[in-house]
């Protein structure tokens, strides 16, 4: 998965690592696959069938985290969960 190192407003996160974690549930709780980068793609590996919960945060001089998104990986999808952008959708403010 890539993602923008950016703020909503353009700025940029000042960040020494980041961090993606899936769950199973919006609150973050049951969480199945966590990844750690430098600045590259996040691995998550193959994921099942299902509907899961993902969100990014930036280690550094300040912590930012992301909004948590849904996504979904259909029963005929494949190895790989998140070849499209809008395959995530927003959860709330």
């Amino acid at each position: 998965m890539n993602w923008s190192r950016t703020f909503s407003d353009g700025k940029a996160v000042q960040a020494e690592s980041y961090s993606a974690e899936i769950a199973t549930d919006p609150d973050m709780m049951h969480m199945i696959r966590q990844s750690k980068s430098l600045a590259g793609p996040f691995n998550f590996g193959e994921m099942r069938p299902g509907r899961y919960f993902i969100r990014v945060a930036a280690k550094g001089p300040t912590l930012a985290r992301s909004k948590t998104y849904r996504f979904e990986i259909p029963v005929d999808w494949g190895t790989t969960a998140i070849d499209v952008p809008s395959a995530l959708k927003g959860m709330g403010p």
